[in-house]
């Protein structure tokens, strides 16, 4: 029995051993105090009995372990409520209105009234053209006096003013531009040859009245034979209008030269030999108008701005008859419902030379 106790007791010592151990460890951590522990033995009577008193002062804390390795990421949790509103702010500056200095107020109204101004002009240009020599009475009369025929039938086919804002190129010519001045005008898109206009006027007529402007570039030659004799072809450097399939000639307005130099390609009737005349193709006849806007010097491979062509001013010599009429031209013509064309023709590349256009006005007296 008493060998029995013997075992047990050792056994309970060895586990309080190794708690002892554990506390020792623990205390280290926190504190260098001496700690006391008795081991008593349950004798089953009234008090316990002492077997043993431990007494001990831990030892030095040992050298932390490495640090492991970080966690993975947790999961995002739930999104709070949304936070109560926050006060109303104060007041912001408010903007001067009744208060603005004078000086930004007559910048406006000027700015204003300049773009106005702007508009009114280029509407008054345009009714300008639509009532073109027509007198007081003969508005009066509700109808204008074109070419010296007044009549009520007139109908205005086309009218192209390309100082107005609102005017464009036709889609088969290309819009040049002076960036200087603002100045617009339409040249031809063909390299070589012609670019060609169609205008229907819807019903028959018989006669032909009608206004064209246009500008020199370079050395425009006026008739040059290399471009052809045949109405078909090449046969100017300017524009040629003419009706139906094949082609009837109304009117063609060539660019010349120059207006002064006895030069090759200045026009026929600016010159003094007779048979400079044949260099006109004979279903031209005298209908033409033949006008250069270089006066004085040679062309440039530029576009001259300043001296239009077939306007009806600056003609230099008595001889040319490009002024007449102040630049509108006339032509009887059988009945006939065929399409007019405007034809923007030049016997080499643009590059070299090109007649511009930035009015086009065509009128038909329906029968």
């Amino acid at each position: 029995m008493k060998s029995m106790m013997t075992t047990a007791l050792l056994l309970w010592v060895a586990c309080v051993l190794l708690q002892l151990s554990w506390a020792e460890e623990k205390c280290s951590e926190t504190t260098k105090k001496p700690i006391t522990i008795k081991i008593s033995v349950y004798t089953g009577r009234k008090s316990n009995r002492t077997i043993h008193t431990y007494t001990d002062t831990p030892g030095n804390s040992s050298r932390p372990g490495e640090k492991g390795d970080q966690g993975e990421k947790g999961e995002r949790g739930p999104k709070g409520q949304t936070g109560p509103r926050g006060p109303k702010g104060e007041p912001g500056m408010q903007a001067p209105t009744k208060n603005l200095p004078e000086r930004i107020l007559n910048e406006v109204s000027n700015k204003i009234m300049q773009d106005v101004r702007e508009l009114l002009v280029d509407e008054l240009k345009e009714i300008r053209a639509v009532v073109h020599n027509v007198t007081l009475s003969q508005l009066e009369s509700g109808y204008p006096n074109l070419c010296n025929i007044r009549d009520s039938r007139w109908k205005q086919i086309v009218h192209l003013n390309m100082s107005s804002y609102r005017s464009r190129c036709p889609a088969e010519l290309r819009e040049v531009k002076n960036k200087a001045t603002g100045q617009r005008a339409c040249g031809r898109t063909a390299e070589y040859g012609c670019s060609s206009l169609l205008y229907n006027p819807g019903q028959e007529y018989t006669d032909v009245c009608a206004r064209v402007r246009g500008y020199q570039y370079g050395q425009t030659e006026g008739f040059k034979p290399s471009g052809g004799r045949n109405i078909d072809e090449a046969y100017l450097d300017g524009i040629s209008i003419t009706y139906g399939l094949p082609r009837h000639h109304i009117w063609s307005l060539v660019a010349g030269y120059n207006e002064v130099y006895n030069d090759l390609y200045r026009c026929p009737e600016d010159r003094t030999d007779p048979q400079d005349m044949r260099r006109i193709p004979t279903f031209v006849m005298k209908n033409y108008y033949c006008e250069a806007g270089i006066t004085d010097g040679y062309p440039e491979r530029e576009v001259v701005w300043d001296n239009p062509l077939w306007d009806g001013k600056g003609c230099v010599l008595e001889t040319a008859h490009s002024c007449e009429r102040s630049g509108w031209f006339y032509r009887k013509l059988p009945p006939t419902q065929k399409n007019i064309e405007v034809r923007l023709c030049g016997s080499t590349v643009t590059m070299l030379r090109d007649t511009l256009l930035d009015w086009l006005e065509i009128w038909v007296l329906n029968t």
